[in-house]
């Protein structure tokens, strides 16, 4: 009798909506010449999709010319299993979503024609929209080659040089321009690195871009959990947490 009226008490507790909020912002097309898109897809399927449900939101938007101002293809909260929603019930709703997350994400393979990447752009609108989130946990994924093509600076330009004195600058400059993202609390895993086909960009470059995002999210406060061409995982520890 116990064990029943315990677990009715459970089922009359309000379900838990909006305790997770991972926004995932990819290029619609890798600025790496020679990339296509599809490991995007798989990454975004294998080790973002697959960790989120049970309340959490998850909110989809592109990189490219315009990212500051673009409407996210995908923003839903996913069901817990309450009084309300029986498991069965969760069960569809999920696989409903998921399903459109899916098909969400494939349509932004088919934009950006400019093929301009605006990354910081798309980080700063992340930032602005987790900061009317009321979610305990905070999550950023980045899917992308890594490459900033916009007014900033230009990282496929292979006569550039992002030495340490030309990253600070650039930061500095981003923060003049009220442009630096607030992230404090927010868990970065920016997952998709690529040189290209056939290995276009050196590893020099590889290391330079590296080291100017490993700063950028200093800068604002964010945990950079993961960089690289895969997640390692991220995506995982940091929703379980």
């Amino acid at each position: 009798m116990a064990l029943v009226c315990g677990c009715l008490l459970n089922a009359c507790q309000p379900p838990r909506t909006n305790s997770g909020f991972v926004q995932v912002v990819a290029d619609a097309k890798a600025v790496a010449p020679g990339t296509e898109w599809g490991n995007e897809t798989e990454l975004f399927q294998r080790d973002v999709l697959s960790e989120v449900g049970d309340g959490d939101r998850l909110l989809v938007a592109p990189i490219d010319a315009n990212s500051y101002s673009d409407a996210p293809v995908f923003d839903e909260t996913f069901p817990a299993v309450s009084i309300q929603n029986v498991p069965l019930t969760v069960t569809m709703r999920t696989r409903d979503l998921r399903n459109a997350a899916v098909a969400a994400f494939g349509r932004l393979g088919l934009s950006n024609e400019s093929r301009r990447t605006e990354i910081v752009g798309a980080i700063l609108a992340a930032g602005n929209r987790f900061e009317t989130s009321r979610a305990t946990r905070k999550v950023l994924v980045i899917i992308s080659s890594g490459f900033e093509q916009s007014g900033l600076v230009n990282m496929a330009d292979v006569r550039m040089r992002l030495a340490p004195g030309l990253t600070s600058e650039l930061i500095r400059a981003i923060r003049a321009r009220g442009e630096l993202p607030s992230l404090s609390g927010v868990d970065v895993c920016f997952g998709g690195i690529t040189a290209g086909e056939n290995g276009w960009a050196e590893q020099r470059r590889l290391l330079e871009i590296g080291e100017f995002w490993r700063q950028f999210f200093m800068a604002s406060g964010a945990r950079l959990r993961s960089y690289g061409a895969a997640f390692h995982g991220c995506v995982q520890r940091a929703v379980a947490q």
